[in-house]
Protein backbone atom coordinates (compact mmCIF):
# COMPACT_ATOMS: atom_id res chain seq x y z
CA UNK A 1 0.00 0.00 0.00
CA UNK A 2 1.40 3.41 -1.01
CA UNK A 3 0.19 6.56 1.49
CA UNK A 4 0.88 10.22 1.13
CA UNK A 5 1.73 12.26 4.17
CA UNK A 6 -1.70 13.26 5.34
CA UNK A 7 -3.77 10.48 3.20
CA UNK A 8 -6.60 9.49 5.64
CA UNK A 9 -7.11 6.19 2.96
CA UNK A 10 -4.89 3.91 0.96
CA UNK A 11 -4.63 5.84 -2.53
CA UNK A 12 -4.80 2.43 -4.51
CA UNK A 13 -8.57 1.93 -3.76
CA UNK A 14 -7.77 -1.62 -1.76
CA UNK A 15 -9.53 0.01 1.33
CA UNK A 16 -12.92 -1.83 0.59
CA UNK A 17 -11.87 -4.71 -1.39
CA UNK A 18 -12.30 -6.83 1.62
CA UNK A 19 -8.67 -8.54 1.80
CA UNK A 20 -7.28 -9.34 4.93
CA UNK A 21 -3.66 -8.70 5.57
CA UNK A 22 -3.27 -11.57 7.61
CA UNK A 23 -4.54 -14.57 9.27
CA UNK A 24 -6.61 -12.54 12.00
CA UNK A 25 -4.93 -9.96 11.85
CA UNK A 26 -6.28 -6.17 11.62
CA UNK A 27 -7.72 -4.81 8.37
CA UNK A 28 -7.53 -1.90 6.79
CA UNK A 29 -11.47 -1.19 7.53
CA UNK A 30 -10.73 -1.70 11.11
CA UNK A 31 -7.62 0.43 10.70
CA UNK A 32 -9.73 3.19 9.35
CA UNK A 33 -12.23 3.11 12.13
CA UNK A 34 -9.71 3.32 14.59
CA UNK A 35 -8.29 6.09 13.46
CA UNK A 36 -11.60 7.95 12.76
CA UNK A 37 -12.52 7.22 16.80
CA UNK A 38 -9.44 8.67 17.74
CA UNK A 39 -9.46 11.94 15.54
CA UNK A 40 -13.39 11.96 16.99
CA UNK A 41 -12.02 11.44 20.86
CA UNK A 42 -9.37 13.66 19.92
CA UNK A 43 -11.75 16.57 18.54
CA UNK A 44 -13.52 16.40 22.00
CA UNK A 45 -10.71 16.59 24.20
CA UNK A 46 -9.96 19.69 22.57
CA UNK A 47 -13.57 21.40 22.35
CA UNK A 48 -13.50 20.47 26.11
CA UNK A 49 -10.12 22.16 26.39
CA UNK A 50 -11.43 25.59 24.80
CA UNK A 51 -14.64 25.40 26.67
CA UNK A 52 -12.60 25.17 30.15
CA UNK A 53 -10.42 27.36 29.32
CA UNK A 54 -13.41 29.99 27.67
CA UNK A 55 -14.91 29.39 31.20
CA UNK A 56 -11.29 30.08 33.26
CA UNK A 57 -11.37 33.54 31.09
CA UNK A 58 -15.10 34.68 31.99
CA UNK A 59 -14.06 34.04 35.96
CA UNK A 60 -10.91 36.09 35.41
CA UNK A 61 -13.07 39.21 34.16
CA UNK A 62 -15.63 38.77 36.87
CA UNK A 63 -13.16 38.92 39.43
CA UNK A 64 -11.66 41.70 37.96
CA UNK A 65 -14.93 43.64 37.73
CA UNK A 66 -15.27 43.00 41.15
CA UNK A 67 -11.89 44.37 42.17
CA UNK A 68 -12.30 47.50 39.92
CA UNK A 69 -15.92 47.93 41.81
CA UNK A 70 -14.38 47.83 45.30
CA UNK A 71 -11.73 50.00 44.06
CA UNK A 72 -13.74 52.54 42.75
CA UNK A 73 -15.71 52.36 45.78
CA UNK A 74 -12.92 53.03 47.92
CA UNK A 75 -11.58 56.09 45.93
CA UNK A 76 -15.06 57.50 46.20
CA UNK A 77 -15.46 57.30 50.22
CA UNK A 78 -11.68 58.31 51.03
CA UNK A 79 -11.47 61.52 52.29
CA UNK A 80 -9.15 64.04 50.22
CA UNK A 81 -6.29 65.40 51.66
CA UNK A 82 -5.69 68.38 52.83
CA UNK A 83 -3.31 70.55 50.61
CA UNK A 84 -0.18 71.75 52.46
CA UNK A 85 0.18 75.70 51.35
Amino acid sequence: MIYCYGDLVPRHGELFEGNDEGGGGTTTKDLIAIQLAVWIVGLLLLLIVLLLIRKSIASMRHHVERMTDRWDHLNSCSVSPVPIS
